[in-house]
């Protein structure tokens, strides 16, 4: 048998997703028990510390996606509705972080506004990819008063927090 042990992360977290980001990977980890805030976890990459260089708390609810989009880290989140206790209906929120920030701020919000168990209205894939510096990922969103469904992208563009989601 092999073992070797290069990081260790709390065990009240599960691994959501991963990235490079810079010269770390940037773990995406969600609290084991659904309740509590995410967090991203930066490792340098060095097997001879099992430290992590640094701890970024991403807020309340299921970080599912990471990954860097022109030198930033860009998260998006399920979190169940304001006003609803289980995790049918998620609003959607788009973050971002990069070094020197204290935190990662919201760029965009996608409300859950059905609350019907039998129909969720937004749900999210777990599947990305980056393709030229914007971040695509499946779903099935309600906008507007109606369902769309397929593949969405988040990078830079002209609006107030400099992303757009298309």
């Amino acid at each position: 048998t092999w073992t070797n042990t290069a990081l260790t992360l709390p065990t009240h977290f599960f691994i959501t997703c991963i990235a490079e980001y810079g010269d770390y990977i940037a773990i995406a980890a969600a609290p084991s028990g659904f309740v509590g805030n995410s967090r991203v976890f930066l490792w340098d990459r060095n097997s001879t510390v099992t430290t992590l260089s640094e701890s970024i708390d991403w807020g309340d609810g299921i970080l599912r996606i990471i990954e860097e989009v022109e030198g930033e880290l860009i998260g998006v989140t399920e979190r169940a509705g304001s006003n609803f206790t289980f995790f049918f209906n998620q609003d959607l929120i788009f973050k971002r972080y990069r070094f020197g920030l204290n935190s990662a701020q919201e760029i965009a919000r996608l409300e859950s506004t059905i609350r019907d168990s039998t129909n969720p209205n937004n749900q999210l894939s777990p599947d990305k990819q980056k393709i030229d510096n914007r971040l695509f990922f499946g779903g099935r969103f309600y906008l507007n008063g109606a369902y769309r469904e397929g593949i969405f992208s988040i990078g830079r563009g002209p609006s107030p927090t400099g992303y757009t989601i298309v």
